[in-house]
């Protein structure tokens, strides 16, 4: 559906071929990627249906799971996640943003890697209130709302210098 973003994003579409997006981003050919982090890759997703979806890809290959960390890895992949959250906030601010949601889910995808979604005003009254995931793959994976850089490229861009600028702060 997606065909240069499932090649080197995060490909969750089941009728896409398997990817590693975390391999694609360690050898630096993953495309999606916004920074690298202290505990793996913030990456744009491949849909934005939500603008500003974002991803952070923890870059230790053996951790499918949060508790696969030690407590510290645990702390920083938490807390990068956090950051991230951070920049997709201010960069969508402007947009009707209302929140933030963020989840660690690894049922598609079995790197650990976890979610942030902007959730907005402008979103209907019967989604707004409950999970993303109320949407339907449908609505998530229209090719309309695919990730591309003549669309969302300078959305991209802010993320990633508030996403720099934070882990300057940061670290």
């Amino acid at each position: 559906m997606f065909p240069e973003s499932r090649r080197l994003g995060i490909g969750l579409s089941i009728a896409s071929p398997p990817i590693d997006p975390l391999r694609a981003a360690l050898a630096g050919e993953n495309t999606m990627v916004m920074a690298r982090m202290p505990s793996g890759f913030a990456v744009i997703g491949d849909t934005q249906h939500l603008p500003g979806y974002s991803l952070l890809l923890c870059a230790d290959q053996t951790a499918s799971h949060l508790t696969d960390l030690d407590w510290q890895d645990r702390k920083v992949f938490v807390f990068d996640l956090s950051l991230l959250g951070e920049a997709v906030k201010s960069a969508c601010q402007s947009g009707g943003l209302r929140r933030i949601n963020y989840e660690i889910l690894g049922n598609s995808l079995s790197i650990l890697h976890g979610h942030v979604h902007p959730r907005y005003e402008w979103e209907p009254a019967d989604r707004i209130t409950g999970p993303v995931w109320r949407y339907s793959d449908a609505e998530r994976n229209d090719p309309r709302v695919a990730y591309s850089d003549a669309e969302h490229g300078e959305l991209r861009a802010a993320i990633t210098a508030e996403l720099e600028r934070l882990l300057k702060t940061a670290y």
